[in-house]
């Protein structure tokens, strides 16, 4: 899969820490990551390399088991929208959900309770606007598969 269209798949930043996890990189003593073209390019060849290499997966039962009930959850909330579910493009092993709606509204204590249980079962989420009208709530769930 080409690097520009695993990114287009992805939210902004969703998977960032996830690509400094699996290729490791020097940073300054904070551990932001400064790099120039030439170590920009090498990072993108080494990633490319890296999701060319075939790897093997087991499932994680307990770790998949609150994915799936986040993945219930999340139909509960959002009964009119579609839940997506996706695997990880950089092949580590997470999962995420990815749902658009115009509004991200919760009424209600038991809701609001609800959703703080799906955001709490994720590793990060984030809300960000699509467009004018549509905004995507997305949770990734790391080690849902562990590679072998």
């Amino acid at each position: 899969m080409e690097l520009g269209s695993m990114l287009r798949y992805a939210p902004p930043f969703l998977y960032l820490t996830t690509i400094l996890k699996v290729l490791p990189r020097k940073g300054n003593k904070k551990g932001v990551m400064h790099l120039n073209d030439k170590q920009f390019m090498q990072f993108l060849d080494e990633l490319r390399e890296y999701l060319q290499q075939p790897k093997v997966f087991v499932t994680n039962i307990d770790r998949a088991r609150e994915f799936y009930n986040a993945v219930s959850i999340a139909k509960e909330l959002f009964t009119e929208e579609v839940v997506e579910v996706r695997s990880d493009p950089l092949q580590t092993g997470a999962m995420s959900i990815h749902i658009e709606v115009p509004d991200i509204v919760m009424r209600g204590v038991r809701e609001i309770k609800t959703f703080s249980t799906l955001i709490a079962l994720a590793d990060n989420f984030e809300i960000y606007p699509i467009d004018e009208e549509m905004v995507c709530f997305a949770a990734v769930f790391h080690g849902v598969n562990k590679k072998i």
